[in-house]
C-alpha cells in the first residue's frame, strides 16, 4: 500500500443526468435573479407610493395649502442638509466648511420664512 491514493472513480451516469445538472446548474443561477427581481418590483412600488405622495404634497403647497406641522418641523431640520454636514465635522470626517456656512444660510432662510408664515419652531414643540 503507497501514501498516494488513486483519484476515486466517478459513478457512471445516468440517463438524464447531465440534463437535470444543467437544468439544477441554470435554476441556481436564475434563482437569485428572481429574488432580485421580487425585491425590485415591490421597491418600484414604494418609489411610485412615495413619488406620487411627494407630488401631492408639492401640488398642494404650490396651490396655497399650507404645510403640516410635523412636515414643516421636519423641513425645518433638514433644510440645507446642514445637520448632517455637521455631524460629519463633529465625528471627523473631512467636510468641506465652505459648503457647511451654505447649508447653514439656507437651514436659516427656510426658518426664517417658515416663521413669517406662521409656522411653531420646532425647538418650541420639544419644551
Amino acid at each position: 500500500m503507497s501514501g498516494t491514493r488513486s483519484p476515486k472513480k466517478p459513478e457512471p451516469l445516468q440517463p438524464g443526468d447531465e440534463q437535470i445538472a444543467r437544468e439544477e446548474i441554470e435554476g441556481y443561477y436564475t434563482h437569485t435573479v428572481d429574488v432580485a427581481r421580487v425585491e425590485l418590483e415591490a421597491a418600484q412600488q414604494r418609489f411610485d407610493r412615495v413619488q406620487a405622495k411627494a407630488q401631492e404634497a408639492i401640488e398642494a403647497f404650490n396651490a396655497g395649502e399650507r404645510l403640516p406641522e410635523v412636515d414643516a418641523w421636519s423641513i425645518e431640520l433638514h433644510a440645507g442638509g446642514h445637520t448632517e454636514i455637521g455631524m460629519d465635522i463633529i465625528n471627523g470626517r473631512s467636510t468641506d466648511h465652505a459648503a457647511y456656512d451654505a447649508a447653514k444660510a439656507r437651514n436659516e432662510a427656510t426658518r426664517r420664512w417658515l416663521r413669517s408664515q406662521g409656522y411653531e419652531p420646532i425647538h418650541d414643540r420639544r419644551r
